[in-house]
């Protein structure tokens, strides 16, 4: 899964997260801030045998999933929705972070 925007501002919206139902969320409602923000998807193992974490479980000590973590142009974390979110939830976390759609 992919997210990609033309980042006109430096702002990155980065999830960290295994497939399911919080990316397919994100992946529905994120298409208005597309324009000005990055989004980056991670796994959170590297191969379907979970034993061994990818380097951004590792670099950000993250200790479950999902996450969503926000951030500015200046890479400040700014938000962030720890385990499962609906849409609505994350329309309100993009708006919040980097004003309306």
């Amino acid at each position: 899964m992919t997210l990609t925007g033309t980042n006109l501002t430096g702002a990155t919206a980065i999830g960290v997260s295994g497939t399911g139902i919080t990316v397919s969320n994100l992946t529905v409602v994120s298409g208005p801030w597309r324009s000005r923000v990055t989004f980056i998807h991670s796994e959170i193992y590297t191969d379907l045998t979970g034993q061994q974490s990818t380097n951004a479980v590792l670099k950000w000590g993250l200790q479950h999933e999902p996450m969503l973590y926000l951030s500015d142009g200046t890479g400040k974390i700014v938000a962030r929705v720890d385990n499962l979110f609906d849409q609505d939830e994350a329309k309100a976390v993009l708006t919040a972070a980097y004003g309306p759609a």
